[in-house]
């Protein structure tokens, strides 16, 4: 017999209750055809849902909908419990996940769901031709070292070095996480108590959460198409540890390494577009 996971819900009122209103019930599927009561409050009442497994807390919630005193419950919620884990499932089309301890981690992450700017004003993505890069460019020698030899990354190490170490090595795990197996050693060095535990992370969790997300789409699309990329990058970058938000324009490569009986692997390797040479890479 399963056990039955505790469930409460942040009605638009910031109240909090175990059960849903009586006016959710039968009601709704009749408003919403093939929607549940559950998933209705959530999609179209702004509800927020908070499920319990031991120390970890799930919150389902479509922050667009969501009022100010709901958000201000729920803050007020996990700040009492101050569970070990908090998995934040959010709408914008379709569900995103983001798994974190509470905390000021757990509090930022939900404080920036709610952010009135756009991603779209603080990260951009254009899709060059590698010989866009330019034939000193380090980058486009990578992406030839890579077009002789798909499989291999020790070839490329040479080249990383020029590139001083901005690399990062990803791996797919079963179920197709994309996790950091190796990280360079100038990649990420502005936030280098989280790069300490970076190994086993997800290319998601970087420090700048919404950065993390974005990023993270653009290693997806190369595990999921098998074809490498290469485009030029803007961004607006929250370092927490130095207390700064820095704008960077940067040269990326994304490669798919799929070597013989293993998981898939993707290298990244970046360079500032300001850097004359590697070392002036930010």
């Amino acid at each position: 017999m399963e056990a039955v996971v505790p469930v409460l819900l942040i009605d638009d009122q910031g109240g909090i209750s175990d059960k849903l209103p009586l006016s959710l019930g039968d009601g709704a599927r009749s408003r919403a055809r093939d929607v549940e009561p559950l998933d209705y409050a959530i999609l179209k009442l702004g509800f927020i849902e908070l499920m319990t497994f031991g120390d970890h807390v799930r919150v389902r919630l479509y922050p667009r909908l969501v009022s100010d005193p709901a958000l201000a419950t729920l803050c007020f919620w996990l700040n009492e419990r101050a569970p070990s884990k908090v998995t934040l499932r959010w709408y914008d089309g379709c569900w995103h996940d983001h798994v974190s301890n509470w905390g000021r981690t757990g509090l930022r992450c939900v404080s920036r769901l709610f952010d009135s700017g756009t991603d779209s004003q603080r990260f951009e993505r254009d899709a060059i031709s590698p010989d866009a890069l330019g034939s000193d460019n380090p980058l486009l020698r990578l992406f030839e070292s890579w077009s002789w030899h798909p499989t291999d990354f020790d070839r490329s190490r040479d080249i990383l070095h020029r590139l001083n170490d901005r690399f990062v090595l990803l791996e797919e795990d079963a179920d197709h996480e994309l996790r950091i197996c190796q990280i360079g050693r100038t990649m990420m060095s502005r936030s280098p108590s989280w790069k300490r535990n970076a190994i086993g992370l997800r290319v998601d969790d970087l420090p700048d959460w919404r950065y993390g997300q974005w990023v993270a789409e653009a290693y997806r699309e190369v595990a999921r198409d098998g074809k490498p990329l290469v485009e030029k990058v803007a961004a607006s970058i929250q370092w927490e540890e130095r207390g700064d938000v820095m704008f960077h324009s940067y040269w990326r490569v994304i490669l798919p390494l799929k070597e013989r009986g293993m998981s898939t692997l993707l290298l990244g390797a970046t360079l500032d577009c300001a850097a004359s040479t590697p070392e002036r890479a930010c």
